[in-house]
């Protein structure tokens, strides 16, 4: 399956020529992502580079009298009868002028448009973005493009330092930062407009609702079990067949129990060894529920190393911007699935109906007062622990921290009143912009995939639901048993079962409410900073080999002289952490292949930073 990129440029002179970039990303896309590109076009004044041909489904253009609207991924419409978008229609809202309801359409998407005659451009994506969107001012005018790398490789950006920090840091990035020093990435609900060489940056969608008036939990779940069953018969109209990740918790369980109950007949797949927890949950509950299961182990994947070549077209797909080894496995299993189903559908997003994005708020939770951010920060944000100080030859972990800080500060502060609940909710879809979004925007192009519990409606329903009937999991278990009563039976990875409770259950529900007990000692260390009893209360696995990454070419390339980004750290500390044996790079692995990953981008990038680059 060929899922088609683009790289589009809004002139702010209606003179302009197509930029010098453009002649250099055929190279680049067919030296980097092996994909062969149709060649830029200069349509209405605005140039659009594409890399394959539309299909009608998931890469789709539409052209008239020098106007036009390109959409990768799959786009939704929410209030028509029919799903389809038509997009001579969108073309027409587009062009009329005023602002268009671009809240009709939800999925897993990203789009431009220009107006010829208004010589107006246009850049949106789904309401989460979760597909990736980045655009940049450059050559007196406005770049819009699916993919970053390479178009910064074609404008010669250097990294960014906004997005270095976070990365090196969290392993991840959050949107508006890109790794890309110029280019930003639409973040949740916004859209770029480009007029008179002016471009604005607009808000058509905020992750804020007032609660709904539900009592009772069965009528919280009656109305989210309604939105699941719609988003879900809208996908599978539009890009049907269906496959759905199925995985022993919650979230995936809830989805696949919302396409069964909408008539979609779902087949379920699962990655993992044969004895992960995950796998063997979800293949008791496929059998329960009488769902078709494709099972991929991971152990008897193809296996081979990650040579260079294969180390670059990982870089470029995630853009560096997550960790390239991230993407591995599904490099093999994803275009299995491609070959018997049109799109894939992930279980992310269940945290909506239930307390997950604001349980480190403690007795703080639905007051009408400005969040915890600080408690956000370090319980959801920077959990993580820092690389060691002497990778660095200076201290910029603080302006990190304050950065950050800000930024939820200011999803809080932006609904004066709300519920502290409310707040957390909307700093939670935010969160979505980094692993969630970078991580299902590199799998794209090998297999389309949408998340429908996170389609706007059923993040919507979600967070209107009084908190006090998302205090447990009983709103996901009363759901899963109205929606799949026999998937609901079999017990979940946390040990009690998704179904309510029951006299017959009762142990099993106690044994999860014990695991949860940890959970929350933990959650109160890590508030507090202490680390002492979080070993205690939550056991960890040692870190596992990975033979395909740890091989003497990978070494090679991260010897310290020899590294391109080797001027952004200390070298003393760089030559320990790169130093040991490879169980020991197997336990400094995050760090060491987030360094890995900075060289690859600085590689191809072709540039030397220096400390300063990190502040």
């Amino acid at each position: 399956m060929k899922v088609s990129d683009f790289v589009a440029f809004f002139p702010g002179d209606g003179a302009a020529p197509p930029p010098a970039a453009f002649a250099a990303l055929p190279r680049i896309f067919a030296d980097g992502l092996h994909a062969q590109a149709v060649r830029a076009e200069q349509l209405g004044g605005a140039t659009l580079f594409r890399t394959a041909p539309p299909d009608g489904r998931v890469f789709r253009f539409f052209a008239r009298d020098g106007s036009w609207v390109v959409v990768k991924g799959l786009m939704v419409d929410v209030r028509a009868r029919q799903p389809q978008v038509d997009l001579e229609g969108l073309l027409d809202d587009l062009v009329q002028g005023a602002e268009p309801d671009l809240n009709r359409y939800e999925g897993t998407f990203a789009a431009a448009a220009w107006d010829a005659r208004a010589r107006r451009g246009w850049a949106f994506n789904d309401q989460v973005s979760l597909l990736n969107l980045y655009y940049g001012e450059f050559d007196g005018g406005l770049y819009v493009a699916s993919t970053a790398l390479p178009l910064a490789a074609a404008l010669g950006l250097e990294p960014s330092r906004e997005g270095l920090q976070e990365f090196l840091v969290r392993g991840c990035i959050l949107a508006p930062a890109s790794a890309f020093a110029g280019l930003a990435r639409l973040d949740v609900g916004q859209h770029v407009r480009f007029e008179a060489g002016r471009c604005r940056v607009g808000q058509h969608w905020r992750a804020y609702k007032e609660p709904a008036p539900h009592r009772r939990l069965d009528d919280a779940a009656a109305a989210i079990a309604s939105v699941i069953a719609d988003r879900v018969r809208r996908f599978d109209a539009v890009s049907g067949p269906m496959v759905f990740d199925l995985t022993g918790g919650y979230d995936s369980r809830l989805l696949a129990s919302g396409a069964h109950f909408a008539g979609v007949k779902p087949t379920v797949t699962v990655n993992g060894p044969r004895d992960l927890p995950d796998v063997v949950v979800s293949k008791q509950v496929a059998a329960a529920a009488g769902w078709p299961m494709l099972y991929f182990d991971t152990d008897r994947l193809d296996g081979r190393p990650i040579d260079p070549e294969m180390r670059r077209e990982l870089t470029f797909r995630t853009n560096g911007e997550i960790v390239f080894s991230d993407v591995y496995n599904q490099q093999f299993s994803r275009p299995v699935l491609a070959e018997r189903f049109n799109l894939h559908a992930g279980g992310v997003g269940g945290e909506f109906v239930r307390y997950y994005p604001w349980s480190q708020e403690f007795f703080g939770i639905g007051r009408r007062r400005k969040a915890n951010v600080e408690n956000v920060l370090r319980y959801r944000v920077l959990q993580g622990r820092f690389p060691p100080a002497d990778l660095f030859e200076r201290p910029w972990y603080p302006a990190l921290r304050a950065r950050l800080h800000a930024q939820i500060d200011a999803i809080c502060a932006s609904a004066p009143g709300t519920l502290t609940n409310q707040q957390l909710d909307a700093v939670h879809v935010w969160k979505f912009s980094s692993g969630t979004s970078l991580y299902m925007s590199a799998l794209f192009n090998w297999f389309p995939t949408c998340l429908p519990l996170l389609t706007a409606g059923f993040v919507e329903a979600g967070i209107e639901t009084p908190w006090r009937l998302r205090l447990s999991t009983a709103l996901d278990r009363r759901l899963i048993g109205m929606l799949a009563p026999r998937a609901a039976d079999v017990v979940t990875i946390y040990g009690g079962p998704a179904s309510p409770l029951r006299l017959a259950t009762v142990p099993l529900h106690l044994r999860q409410t014990m695991r949860q007990c940890g959970h929350l000692v933990a959650k109160v260390d890590s508030v507090l900073g202490t680390g002492r009893l979080r070993r205690w209360a939550v056991p960890t696995r040692a870190p596992a080999r990975k033979d395909h990454l740890l091989t003497p070419e990978f070494r090679d390339f991260l010897t310290p002289e020899k590294m391109r980004s080797r001027g952004l750290y200390a070298m003393p500390g760089l030559r320990r952490v790169l130093a040991g044996s490879d169980d020991e790079w197997a336990a400094r692995g995050g760090l060491i292949q987030r360094i890995a990953t900075v060289e690859q981008v600085c590689r191809e990038l072709r540039f030397e930073p220096g400390p300063e680059l990190l502040g």
